[in-house]
C-alpha cells in the first residue's frame, strides 16, 4: 500500500489530537502525583539521629502552600514540633527508619489529600572527637600556643552536626604517669605542672580518655592520642 505525503500529515495531526485529549481526561489521581513535598535536613544530612532534635525544612513542588495547610503524619516519631513556617523539629526514639507522610487540606473546602512521603534512616548520634584545648588529635599541639587548658568533645569541621557534649570526667596517661580529673573539664594542677615544668622532652605522647554526656541522653567513653610539643 502506498502512503502519500497528505496521508502522513493527516496521521501526525490525528496523533497530536489524541495525545491532547488524553491529557485533558487524565484522572485527578495522576495529577496529584505531580505534587511533592521536598524535605531538606539541616546540614544536608540524609538520615535522622535517634533521640536528637532533627531539624527539617519543607519545600513544595507542583503546588503552593499559600492556599493549602500541610499536615505531617509520622507513626514512628515521638514528636513533631513546628518551630517556624516550613520548619520542624522531629524526635524519634526508634531505630532503623521513619516515614513522613504529607497531606494537604484545602482551606476553602477542607478536603484532605495525600501528597507524598519520605523515608529516613534513624542512626545513633556518632561519637565526637577528643579535643585538647582547641586542638584535635590530627593537629600538632603546641604548649606555647595552648590557651585553653581544658578538654572538650566536639565534631571536627568536616562533620556538620551542631551537638554539645558535657565532660563527666577525664583521665590522662603520659608514659608511666596517670592524671585524673577533679570533676571538671579543666586541666588539674598536677597535669599543668608536668606539661609546662617537669617535662623536659621536646615532644611527648599524651593519651586522653573522656567520659562524656551526649545530647541524646547517653553517656560514652571516647579516647585519643595527641603529640604535644614544647
Amino acid at each position: 500500500m502506498r502512503i502519500f505525503k497528505n496521508d502522513i500529515n493527516y496521521l501526525e495531526k490525528f496523533g497530536l489530537l489524541v495525545l491532547f485529549v488524553l491529557l485533558l481526561i487524565r484522572p485527578a489521581s495522576l495529577l496529584a502525583q505531580d505534587k511533592k513535598v521536598i524535605v531538606e535536613l539541616k546540614g544536608g544530612s540524609t538520615f535522622f539521629f535517634k533521640n536528637y532534635p532533627n531539624s527539617i525544612e519543607l519545600g513544595f513542588q507542583g503546588f503552593c502552600d499559600d492556599d493549602l495547610s500541610i499536615e505531617i503524619i509520622c507513626n514512628d516519631c515521638d514528636s513533631i514540633i513546628n518551630s517556624e513556617k516550613y520548619r520542624y523539629v522531629i524526635y524519634s526514639s526508634k531505630t532503623r527508619s521513619v516515614r513522613l507522610e504529607f497531606y494537604t487540606t484545602n482551606k476553602i473546602n477542607d478536603n484532605s489529600e495525600f501528597i507524598s512521603a519520605s523515608d529516613f534512616r534513624v542512626i545513633k548520634l556518632p561519637d565526637p572527637s577528643v579535643m585538647l584545648g582547641h586542638y584535635f588529635s590530627y593537629d600538632d599541639v603546641s604548649l606555647t600556643n595552648l590557651k585553653l587548658k581544658m578538654f572538650n568533645a566536639s565534631y571536627p569541621p568536616s562533620i556538620n552536626i551542631n551537638a554539645r557534649f558535657g565532660i563527666v570526667k577525664w583521665k590522662v596517661k603520659i608514659k608511666n604517669k596517670v592524671f585524673l580529673s577533679q570533676k571538671s573539664s579543666k586541666f588539674s594542677d598536677d597535669l599543668i605542672n608536668y606539661l609546662f615544668n617537669e617535662n623536659k622532652a621536646k615532644s611527648i605522647k599524651v593519651e586522653v580518655y573522656l567520659t562524656i554526656s551526649a545530647p541524646d541522653g547517653t553517656e560514652r567513653e571516647i579516647c585519643d592520642i595527641f603529640t604535644v610539643y614544647k
